[in-house]
């Protein structure tokens, strides 16, 4: 299997890119080019084990968990399983 390797270059301060990739107002702004058919929002109690949705309009979506969060440098999300429609988690 090939492995892709991206990465690029942003001409701000990393607290200010920090604060519209995880924003409320401004995650799904960006997300919204991964579905353009349905917003995401991302829902999180921000605790390293705690709880962090990634949904959709219909709230479906992945359940998952901060497993490490440096701001404004790094943070790992292990990803738990998935959310139906009803709010149930298969994990």
């Amino acid at each position: 299997m090939e492995t892709l390797s991206y990465e690029i270059v942003i001409n701000a301060p990393k607290q200010k890119v920090w604060d519209v990739l995880w924003n409320e107002k401004t995650y799904s702004e960006w997300t919204k080019f991964f579905n353009p058919a349905s917003a995401s929002v991302m829902k999180s109690d921000w605790k390293v084990g705690g709880k962090t949705y990634f949904l959709n309009t219909e709230g479906e979506g992945m359940v998952s968990t901060i497993d490490s969060l440096e701001e404004p440098d790094q943070i790992i999300f292990k990803h738990l399983g998935m959310v139906d429609k009803e709010g149930n988690e298969d994990t």
